[in-house]
């Protein structure tokens, strides 16, 4: 790994921290706001929708990033973000 290559993944590993909640953080709010959560999802059930999902938390990825898969991974979340809004949207 070149010095720029580590720099650049330095650089994104601190603008991650800053920029994401850490999973503690996360699993806190989650703990907080259980209450909420569960008035939600009965709302959600007596109107015939599913309940929230909850999905594993992960922390954000850390460490050696490779620029082109960083790419098409973000490519790929907003056209799954496309399509999800579309067949919301067809409802």
């Amino acid at each position: 790994m070149d010095f720029k290559t580590k720099e650049l993944n330095t650089l994104l590993d601190m603008d991650m921290k800053t920029r994401f909640p850490s999973l503690d953080n996360i699993q806190e709010v989650f703990h907080d706001h259980k209450n909420i959560i569960n008035e939600v999802n009965a709302l959600m059930m007596r109107k015939g929708q599913p309940k929230l999902k909850r999905s594993e938390l992960n922390s954000y990825p850390v460490g050696v990033y490779d620029q082109d898969k960083l790419i098409k991974t973000l490519a790929y979340m907003v056209i799954k973000l496309d399509r999800r809004i579309a067949d919301l949207e067809d409802r």
